[in-house]
């Protein structure tokens, strides 16, 4: 008895020390965790670059927005109308918008058409209005309608635009009728391109945001006679999605940036960061801290890397659509894309970069300037030999591409030495040697 009561003793001391705080990874403690900070010549070469744009059903905000040869435009269709009516309060109709926030725009003409095709929300991008459709040309009809946004606006600011009542209904003797093309297909926003580049943009939320915040319609009507009392109708969005395009209609002809890190959802661009790390610069790093735990190219290929992290620091030019920024890191596999390549040919979606199991997405709010992405799983893949996962650099996108329009440039390896990016590593070297 007394025997079995040691034994379960022991294994609460075990779990307890495997579980601790300090000690995550149940590690050795007389081989613990050794932190090293990776600066110098390990970055080969950085460049960023612009990839396909896709739509997504759950994005909260929708954008109205010039960023130099880009712009986003807004699609919303509502359904239920009333089918006929003879009267509508003042012959005006009511949208609301909520904003989520504003840059640069504080005097915006915002032009409408009515859409003349189907679309589905979850498959629109510059190119393809559903899954097997392309967009027409046309894809909608100019009514020469306007509003005008005059002013700033906080967040959850609301904007009330009276439409007229010729936008949804046609006249036909005394009755007005629901618009085929407005009612079955749905209206565009579009803003009044600003002759200066630079980006000016504004933002709303959308039918996936919070109730209170979402789009409406609304008006007053009368569907017999104008003695009878008016009744009211409301609507949310049923469907809404930011449309992106290229005013060069050259979307086809992805721009790539060299000697730059940037992160942007529209139009969505990844960042390229290429490493080469070996052996003898763990060991240079630990001989400056007076270590000698990595001693050969086997002690490299076996270390366990506990925790990595890639430090990155932002310029003040940033953008955030919402307060933090969603990353999802991947293994570079292709030696080919390691050097900065030529405008329009860029790697290609899980083709020349892998998803390494266990990677997550990181998130940060860069309220300090600073960026950390975690890259642990992916630096370990980088650095055990035989693995079938051969490794070049990290390939780093966002979570929410075409989402919002938050981006973000940080330094490169080029700036100054404090501003530079590094990795900041804990790992474990082999127990067996």
């Amino acid at each position: 008895m007394r025997k079995n009561v040691w034994l379960l003793l022991s294994i609460i001391v075990l779990l307890s020390a495997c579980t601790q705080k300090e000690n995550p990874v149940g590690y050795d403690p007389y081989n613990e965790p050794i932190l090293i900070k990776l600066k110098n010549d390990i970055i080969t070469n950085v460049y960023s670059y612009e990839d396909t744009v896709k739509s997504y059903m759950n994005a909260t905000v929708i954008s109205l927005g010039n960023r130099d040869k880009y712009e986003s435009r807004i699609l919303f269709r509502f359904i239920s109308f009333p089918d006929s009516l003879v009267e509508i309060e003042n012959n005006e109709i009511m949208l609301k918008l909520v904003v989520n926030k504003q840059r640069n725009c504080e005097n915006s003409i915002i032009k409408i058409g009515k859409m003349n095709q189907s679309w589905s929300q979850n498959y629109v991008s510059w190119k393809n209005a559903a899954d097997t459709l392309e967009w027409e040309n046309p894809n909608f009809e100019d009514t020469g309608y306007i509003f005008e946004i005059n002013g700033t606006y906080a967040a959850n600011d609301t904007i009330e635009i009276l439409l007229p009542i010729q936008l949804f209904y046609s006249q036909t003797g005394e009755k007005y009728f629901a618009d085929s093309l407005s009612v079955d297909y749905g209206i565009i926003l579009e803003r009044e391109i600003s002759e200066e580049s630079g980006e000016d943009i504004i933002e709303f939320f959308s039918y996936e945001s919070d109730v209170s915040n979402r789009p409406g319609l609304s008006f007053n009507y009368k569907t017999e006679t104008i003695d009878e009392e008016f009744t009211s109708w409301s609507s949310s969005v049923v469907y809404d999605a930011t449309l992106f395009t290229s005013r060069e209609e050259d979307l086809e002809d992805f721009e790539v940036y060299g000697d730059s890190l940037l992160l942007r959802n529209m139009s969505p661009t990844k960042m390229f960061l290429g490493l080469d790390i070996s052996a003898v610069d763990i060991i240079n790093v630990l001989h400056e801290q007076d270590s000698t735990y990595i001693f050969t190219d086997e002690d490299f290929n076996r270390m366990t890397v506990n925790k990595a992290t890639l430090v990155l620091q932002a310029k003040s030019d940033k953008y955030l659509s919402n307060d933090k920024i969603y990353v999802m890191p991947y293994l570079m596999t292709d030696s080919i894309w390691v050097a900065t390549p030529e405008a329009g040919n860029i790697p290609v979606y899980q083709e020349q970069f892998e998803y390494i199991s266990g990677t997550s997405t990181t998130s940060d709010s860069l309220e300090s300037g600073e960026y950390r992405v975690d890259i642990t799983e992916v630096l370990q893949a980088y650095f055990v030999e035989d693995d079938n996962n051969s490794g070049f650099g990290i390939v780093f996108f966002s979570a929410r591409e075409s989402r919002d329009l938050s981006q973000v440039r940080f330094y490169n390896q080029f700036d100054e030495e404090l501003k530079r990016p590094y990795i900041e590593l804990y790992f474990t070297p082999p127990l067996l040697r």
